[in-house]
Parts: C-alpha cells; sequence; structure tokens
C-alpha cells in the first residue's frame, strides 16, 4: 500500500473516530452546551488561555468572526467565559475561561469516565502514549498543509 492510500484510509479512522466521540460526548452534555461551546471550553482547559482574542479562536477553530462571536455570547450568558480588554488595547477582548466553565468541562470529561475506563482496559499506558505522540504529530503535519479548493488552489 503507498502513502496516498495510506493516508486515505488514516482519514477514514479518523472520521470514524470523530464520530464516535461526537456520539459519546453528545450523551453526556448537558442541556446548555453544545459540541462546539465544549469543544471550546475544552481548548481553553488546555491551552495557556490566556491572550486569545475571539479571532484567533474563530482562526483555530476554522470558523468565521461573526460565528465565534455568536459561541462566546452564549458562553458568557451561561458565565463559562469572560471576555477581557486588552490592556493597551480597549479595541481588543481576550477570552478566559471562568471556574464556571472550568467546573462544566470537568463534568463532561467525568460523565464520560466509565467510556474511557472501558476503553483503556484495550491498551496499555505505553501504547496509548505512543497513539497521543503519533497523532499529535498527524496533525501539526495536517495544519501546516493549506487546503486546497475544488479547482487544487490553495483555500485561506
Amino acid at each position: 500500500m503507498n502513502r496516498i492510500e495510506t493516508l486515505r484510509l488514516l482519514f477514514r479512522e479518523i472520521g470514524i473516530l470523530g464520530i464516535e466521540a461526537s456520539t459519546r460526548l453528545a450523551r453526556v452534555l448537558p442541556r446548555n452546551l453544545t459540541e462546539t461551546q465544549f469543544g471550546l471550553l475544552n481548548h481553553l482547559h488546555f491551552t495557556t488561555n490566556v491572550d486569545e482574542t475571539p479571532a484567533d479562536l474563530a482562526r483555530a477553530f476554522k470558523v468565521s468572526r461573526p460565528a465565534m462571536t455568536q459561541i462566546l455570547r452564549r458562553l458568557v450568558d451561561r458565565g463559562f467565559v469572560e471576555l477581557r480588554p486588552a490592556p493597551g488595547d480597549g479595541r481588543l477582548r481576550h477570552v478566559t475561561l471562568t471556574a464556571a466553565g472550568d467546573e462544566a468541562h470537568e463534568a463532561v470529561l467525568e460523565a464520560l469516565g466509565k467510556d474511557f475506563e472501558a476503553m483503556a482496559t484495550h491498551s496499555s499506558a505505553g501504547e496509548l502514549a505512543d497513539l497521543l505522540t503519533a497523532l499529535r504529530h498527524f496533525r501539526q503535519t495536517v495544519e501546516a498543509v493549506p487546503v486546497a479548493g475544488p479547482a487544487g488552489e490553495d483555500v485561506a
């Protein structure tokens, strides 16, 4: 099997994993939190959670700025994130995760705990660590390659 065929199969497996993850996540999310909103809480929890603007988050999530503004507005209304003015530039706002947002994030992960425990019995800690390293490397590779449009041109 050549590299292109292997990449096609890899994308297929990742797609299936995405569906599995979405299904399991949807089962445990509270009514007031969507999968996209949880994804943003997850991002803020696992990153530095400082100095990110709504525009930065829109780029990271590959959505428009108005779409990110709407997501953030709902999370602000629930008390899960705060928008703080940037020092020195009142036009910019930084997004930060609140204690309530961190608690909501943790509650979802705890609700997934039984699934995680069951999955963990099928692989050793070393196998899981190796898989995580390989997936991170692959994600970084995918992110580094521009998205090609229908005619083969790069899409911004």
